[in-house]
């Protein structure tokens, strides 16, 4: 039996993610992944995507508040 190897992915960026779909879109074309599974990826990738969003806004956020404190 021939076991393809497991990729991990460290999804820390919108970037990572982006690469990781475009892996997976091939993958789904190809038939390598079972549909629903890659429908499941690809949802639980927009949520991960919309939370890196809010910790980006929120970090930059904080930023401007503390420039805004510091210059009053």
């Amino acid at each position: 039996m021939n076991k393809k190897a497991i990729r991990r992915f460290y999804l820390k960026s919108a970037s990572d993610v982006r690469r990781m779909l475009s892996g997976l879109v091939h993958e789904l074309k190809s038939g390598e992944i079972d549909p629903v599974v890659g429908s499941k990826i690809i949802y639980a990738s927009a949520v991960l995507l919309r939370a890196i969003e809010v910790a980006d806004l929120e970090s930059r956020l904080r930023e401007l508040e503390n420039v805004i404190e510091k210059s009053n």
